[in-house]
């Protein structure tokens, strides 16, 4: 018995939104809060160095849907980091934490209920339909990368297509962080 179809789109306008809020927050951040977020990257980097700051971007883009990584990088960006090894090192770390959530999900997430969480979801069904492409998405929009990269996991998706879609993290770190350096 064939599954039905369901026809499902993605909600572009809302994710370029959503992409604008995120920027013009960091601007305004950078506008009225400059020394004090400042000072906050310069502890980060004296207390954690920059490792731990991508070990904080691992932890992140595995474990929490919806908060974007990139808030953490802003803070070493504005104490004066290279953008373009952040955005290279940060685009890395995201990679590496979409591959650690497609682990986690191919190896527990149908013990934990992955798959049957989020089944009634509207855009469900077209990700099982379109497989990797829905990766691939997630990891150039604010759609949730965490939940998509377990699922992808969970769903047996074929690791190579799926490592394509992760590797797109970054350009769109480079993207990102070059915005919010002022590279234009």
């Amino acid at each position: 018995m064939a599954e039905p179809t369901v026809e499902y789109r993605l909600p572009w306008p809302q994710l370029i939104i959503g992409l604008l809020v995120f920027m013009a927050a960091a601007f305004l951040a950078s506008q009225f809060y400059g020394h004090q977020v400042e000072a906050l990257g310069r502890w980060m980097l004296a207390h954690w160095g920059l490792a731990g700051i991508l070990v904080l971007v691992v932890l992140i883009d595995t474990f929490t849907p919806g908060f974007p990584f990139e808030t953490v990088l802003f803070f070493p960006l504005a104490a004066g980091e290279p953008w373009w090894l952040l955005a290279i090192l940060g685009g890395l770390a995201s990679t590496f934490a979409g591959l650690c959530g497609y682990g986690l999900g191919r190896s527990f997430g149908r013990g934990l209920g992955v798959i049957e969480r989020f089944k009634d979801k509207p855009w469900f069904q077209p990700m099982r339909a379109q497989g990797p492409t829905w990766l691939a998405v997630a990891a150039v929009t604010p759609v949730p990368y965490c939940p998509v990269c377990w699922l992808a996991g969970a769903m047996s998706f074929p690791l190579r297509s799926c490592l394509l879609g992760m590797a797109l993290r970054i350009p769109r770190t480079f993207i990102y962080l070059g915005l919010m350096a002022g590279v234009t």
